[in-house]
């Protein structure tokens, strides 16, 4: 077993046999590349976890009780990749008591697939509701573990008994009637569930039910009708996002009085351009913003548009890909900075255009150009003396600064970005001796891990 101290987001990484957990990400070695991905985990510290994953390779016995380890010296990482990875049923069931606080760990053990039926039993009774809601999710429960978990207290625990796979027509119509919400919701979105059932539903006293009905697959025409007229605008918007609805109900939505119902129309990719130019000129932002970003809008109305009354719209005609030179030159002058931060962003921009917005009132602005890949030299020499830090930082951690700039950048004022210098994998003796004597500890230890340029 190892404990990486502060590690990826200030947290420990516990490593058990194959088993990683940096507390709140519990898995097997072979998802590494997935999380990382996912998580943005930067490359280092995934190669630390590879590393340190191979030196522990074959030292911990999975059959092994471990428990007096972990009380011995407690960490939740690996408290948690313990309970993910030991074959040693006697030392879950001690960790169930073990780590009675931490519910997360407690859930994990709950989730596992290999638990024997004892501890299935032992944790259906648990007085924590998030562990009876994860047995009621496990597809291998006897009928009668189902049926009492069917009545649970608790609607969380119902409600995962409502989606499980596994359960029976008598309990399926049961939950149908429950007096929870969440519980009739979960049975409105089975697709094993009778067109009795699906009737019934569709005229719950509850919204979010019908709602439910309303996304399913394979409605007929007569309940979709039905629901294209609900007094709730959520249902009604449900019906709107459906793929195959007939195009008197699109325009009957196009008119309708919710702004989030026009907004889902708007969104559609079968309007006509007359349905298009109308949603154009909507009361509402949201709808227009929606138009702006279609990938069939026309050049007129992006001209259009792109002089909207309300930022966002003209922001989300600055994140289009296909604007000519002159809306781009119009919106790098727009009153309001997001809009002009969105123009800073796009990859299309000449040098003029750089240029000025590098020069940029906005604090923001002038971030988003330092931080642009491909940068002239006089920009970056110009923006490394800005009188915020933030943007000397934004500069300071790009890989083409030239010597000049990084012995300037290393005598900074602000150690945040004497920090990013320090930081940087290839520096010249005399910058690393210089940043070595930094009068903050901060700066000193940035400097642990570059290589020395001779």
């Amino acid at each position: 077993m190892i404990i990486i101290k502060n590690h990826f987001n200030k947290n420990d990484t516990g490593i058990y046999s194959d088993i990683i957990s940096n507390g709140c990400q519990t898995f097997n070695i072979n998802q590494l590349d997935e999380v990382c991905e996912k998580f943005k985990v930067p490359a280092e510290i995934k190669q630390e976890i590879i590393k340190y994953h191979q030196e522990n390779s074959n030292i911990d016995d999975v059959t092994l009780n471990v428990l007096n380890v972990l009380k011995s010296e407690y960490f939740t990482a690996l408290n948690r990749a313990v309970a993910f990875g030991t074959k040693n049923f006697t030392l879950l069931e001690e960790m169930l008591v073990f780590l009675s606080h931490d519910i997360s760990a407690r859930v994990i053990i709950a989730r596992r697939e290999d638990l024997p039926d004892y501890l299935i039993e032992k944790i259906a009774d648990d007085s924590n509701p998030s562990l009876r809601e994860a047995i009621a999710s496990r597809s291998n429960l006897n009928s009668s573990l189902m049926q009492k978990l069917a009545r649970d207290t608790d609607y969380h625990v119902r409600a995962a008994v409502a989606r499980n796979s596994a359960i029976n027509g008598d309990l399926i119509q049961r939950l149908s009637e429950d007096e929870h919400y969440v519980v009739r919701s979960a049975i409105a979105q089975r697709s094993d569930i009778g067109e009795d059932i699906i009737q019934k539903l569709s005229k719950d006293s509850d919204s979010s039910v019908r709602k439910a009905v309303g996304n399913r697959d394979n409605l007929d025409d007569v309940l979709i009708q039905s629901l294209a007229n609900d007094k709730n605008e959520d249902v009604r918007g449900a019906i709107a996002t459906r793929e195959g609805i007939v195009f008197s109900l699109i325009q009957k939505f196009s008119k309708d009085k919710s702004n989030g119902v026009r907004y889902a129309i708007a969104e559609r990719k079968d309007l006509d351009s007359e349905m298009i130019e109308m949603l154009s000129k909507d009361k509402d932002y949201n709808v227009r913003c929606a138009i702006a970003g279609r990938d069939d809008l026309g050049k007129d109305l992006i001209q259009f548009l792109a002089e909207d009354e309300d930022y966002e719209v003209r922001c989300a005609i600055a994140e289009r890909k296909d604007l000519d030179s002159e809306i781009i030159k119009k919106l790098s002058k727009d009153e309001d900075i997001n809009v002009r931060c969105a123009i800073a962003e796009r990859k299309d921009l000449d040098n003029g255009i750089i240029k000025m917005l590098s020069k940029d009132e906005d604090i923001d602005v002038r971030c988003t150009i330092a931080r642009r890949k491909v940068l002239d030299s006089a920009i970056i020499k110009k923006l490394s003396s800005d009188k915020y830090y933030n943007i000397r930082c934004a500069i300071a951690g790009r890989s083409d600064l030239n010597k000049e700039i990084i012995q300037d950048l290393a005598k900074d004022e602000n150690l945040y970005v004497r920090c990013i210098i320090a930081e940087r994998t290839v520096l010249s003796e005399d910058i690393v001796q210089k940043l070595a004597n930094d009068e903050d500890q901060r700066v000193r230890d940035s400097l642990k891990q570059i290589k020395i340029l001779k």
